[in-house]
């Protein structure tokens, strides 16, 4: 389950996945051609569901949505209810209408009630689903016994017990700082003229780093019980089918303070009557999440990291509750990576599991000896599978390349498929673009490439057009097209652009080794940068890519890359750079991402081996290279781990390079924002900019704007323009 303290920090699901048939060389969907134009409108109005539960009798769905209300400019998380069998509409829970994040809810035992998270994160409610009745649980201004001394936060990670009469949940504490009374210094205070010795400090002072404890609400009484302390930080429970036992995941708190220095996430069970603590594992640099029991009790599987210096390298492991080692049940299969389990079968010899697989997002089932079997069609993109109790009714998120994200009913082997939700209907009749997947030969010939193409509305056989790469962020998120909320994918191609979505190296679902390969070859940016490259010489040797008029829209890591690439070719006619977190990827972040020095926590900053490398590939240092008009786009309160200065101070400094070499540039930042734009009228605003570059920039189409600060466009307008692709509103 998506839970409100979890959504702060995972990747945010894009709208659309990749979805296309798959064959050994190519696969291509041919989507409709007729139909009205799609416009940045239609785009900034889609309404994402985020989560969805099926009741435990497999009566009544729950699911979330991420409501686009154009009209009020806001997005809002809702909760809705409706019968699995469709047969009464949708009821939506009035107090769900201001959500900031994504909702936290859990359904009881016997499927008659739900409980919730209260808007301000401050109560635990419950819904009686007979009569849409709520009524308050519990308070957080009434936990007094075994709170005295933390301040709380946030609250979630709610789990009812299959007992039905409690609920585990996870509060976020920091450490009261108070003075002891008539407390003396140990030393006289210095004059205030005085230099102040200083020492590097830990990142975190002691007490001042959040830490998520355990707590249980007794659901009769309303008394809640702190179970764990602040030693250890919770990021995931799972009951224990009795009712006695939590498997927890934990991390050592003070470990948190300095960079560098977690030692990892254990596993560990606590008694609900005791709160005493026992180890099942704990390794350093190791890492175990989400852990979920058998219904027969016998094991807990788990997501597992063998090694935290790498990125997307999860599997799928199990774990006895009386202890030994753990035992990784996906390790054989080098395709399976970045798994997170999602439920057990109900005779519990089988583990259902997602995954990133292969430009799409799918659903696996492992047997206890290793045996793994795709569960989900190549038909499209599936998420958040919720199985009833009794294992004959099945809920999920389901789209492909003519529907946006629906909510689906269907048994286990997906037989009897049903949609349950019309959630986009202003999408009904848009014409939209041919997608076909292809695969080339990396520069550097050490890996085939995949990637979605985006063929324009109205395609035909024998033009060149005009080719817009776009890449995603991450970069171990998969690979999404279409509806993506950063960049205008779909628009281009109603402009008439060829649109090419490049899985470069270090993207999760061709196997652990691809996904790896970055960290493996030791570089950030250059060899991926070499996958786009032999991408759009792909498409130009095909004959359909115009090699004149190449443009990079890039979000987030995909900006970052965007950067780099613009300081070692000048094949792109215009860039869109949004959000790039480390664009100014320089070698004052190497001291701030290291920590402490050795001996405190971290490793050396400025190692002599890396330094060398950071000159030669930082963007920041190459900027005299650069001839590609660039539009920059950031959130003025965006941060970065790695960027200690903020990611528009950052784009101040990379805007003013670009300037100080006569490059034709533009820094637009949306000052309240941050790492996304939280209303729909600036995704317009941004989507409508990346357009007017592009089209002004790669195809010599001028809009007043453009023409009154740059003057006549240097490109020629192509012969596309504007005959064969439709006028923007």
């Amino acid at each position: 389950m998506k839970t409100t303290l979890n959504y702060l920090f995972r990747v945010t699901l894009c709208l659309i996945g990749l979805v296309c048939a798959a064959s050994a060389q190519s696969a291509m969907t041919t989507s409709s051609s007729t139909g009205r134009p799609i416009t940045t409108r239609d785009l900034v109005g889609v309404n994402d569901p985020r989560e969805v539960q099926i009741s435990p009798d497999g009566k009544w769905i729950a699911y979330s949505i991420l409501r686009s209300d154009v009209d009020r400019n806001e997005r809002r998380f809702e909760l809705w209810l409706r019968p699995t069998t469709g047969s009464e509409p949708p009821r939506l829970l009035p107090l769900w209408s201001s959500y900031v994040w994504s909702p936290d809810y859990v359904w009881s035992p016997d499927s008659k009630t739900i409980a919730f998270i209260s808007p301000r994160l401050d109560e635990i409610r419950q819904l009686r689903v007979s009569d849409m009745t709520e009524t308050v649980l519990t308070k957080k201004a009434d936990w007094k016994e075994g709170f005295e001394d933390l301040e709380l936060s946030a609250v979630g990670e709610l789990q009812w017990s299959p007992d039905g009469k409690s609920i585990a949940f996870l509060v976020t504490t920091t450490q009261k700082r108070t003075a002891a009374p008539n407390e003396q210094p140990n030393e006289p205070k210095a004059e205030a003229w005085r230099a102040v010795e200083f020492d590097v400090e830990p990142f975190v002072p002691a007490g001042e780093q959040p830490a998520n404890v355990l707590c249980i609400l007794d659901v009769v009484t309303g008394r809640v019980r702190r179970i764990t302390d602040r030693s250890i930080g919770i990021g995931s429970v799972g009951w224990s089918p009795d009712s006695t036992q939590l498997a927890i995941a934990a991390v050592e708190t003070d470990s948190l303070r300095y960079r560098g220095k977690s030692t990892g996430t254990g596993l560990y069970l606590v008694g609900t009557a005791t709160g005493k603590l026992k180890t099942l594992f704990k390794k350093k640099n190791e890492r175990a999440q989400d852990p979920i029991w058998s219904p027969d009790g016998q094991w807990i599987t788990f997501t597992y990291d063998p090694d935290l210096s790498l990125a997307s390298n999860t599997r799928i492991a199990i774990i006895s509750p009386e202890g030994g080692e753990l035992r990784p049940l996906t390790q054989n299969d080098n395709e399976i990576g970045n798994a997170s389990p999602r439920f057990w079968s109900r005779d519990s010899k089988e583990i259902y599991f997602s995954v990133p697989y292969k430009l799409r997002h799918h659903y696996f089932r492992v047997s206890l000896d290793e045996k793994i079997a795709k569960v989900t069609p190549d038909d499209g993109n599936y998420h958040f599978f919720s199985l009833s109790d009794k294992g004959d009714a099945l809920a999920f998120l389901y789209q492909n390349v003519t529907k946006p994200p629906e909510i689906y009913v269907a048994s286990l082997s997906l037989s009897g498929k049903r949609q349950l939700t019309d959630l986009n209907p202003q999408l009904r009749g848009v014409a939209l673009p041919t997608v076909e997947n292809i695969k080339w030969r990396s520069e550097d010939n050490k890996w085939d490439i995949h990637g979605i193409l985006l063929k324009p509305v109205g395609y035909v056989e024998g033009k060149k057009y005009p080719l817009i790469m776009c890449v995603t962020g991450g970069p171990g998120a998969v690979t999404q097209a279409l509806l993506d909320t950063r960049m205008a994918v779909l628009a281009f191609p109603a402009r008439g652009y060829l649109v090419l979505v490049p899985n470069t190296r270090g993207r999760p679902g061709f196997g652990r080794n691809f996904t790896l390969a970055r960290q493996i070859e030791g570089t950030q940016y250059a060899n991926a940068f070499g996958d786009v490259m032999s991408g759009v010489d792909e498409l130009v040797r095909r004959g359909i890519a115009d090699p004149d008029r190449v443009g990079w829209v890039g979000w987030s890591w995909g900006s970052n890359l965007g950067a780099h690439a613009l300081t070692r070719t000048n094949r792109f006619k215009a860039a869109w750079l949004g959000d790039p977190v480390n664009v100014d990827d320089h070698l004052l972040n190497k001291i701030y991402t290291s920590g402490q020095p050795t001996g405190r926590g971290g490793p050396v900053p400025l190692a002599a081996e890396g330094v060398e490398r950071d000159l030669k590939n930082a963007a920041i240092y190459h900027m005299y290279n650069v001839k590609t008009s660039t539009l920059l786009e950031c959130g003025g309160k965006s941060v970065s781990m790695g960027n200690p200065i903020g990611v528009a101070a950052a784009c101040r400094l990379y805007f003013q390079s670009l300037r100080s070499y006569n490059v034709p540039s533009e820094l637009h930042v949306f000052k309240d924002e941050s790492h996304g734009w939280s209303k729909p009228l600036q995704w317009e605003e941004s989507f409508d900019r990346q357009l007017e570059w592009m089209d002004y920039w790669v195809r010599g189409m001028a809009t007043g704007r453009m023409s009154k600060r740059y003057g006549k466009p240097k490109n020629p307008p192509d012969n596309l323009a504007p005959a064969d692709s439709p006028k923007r509103p």
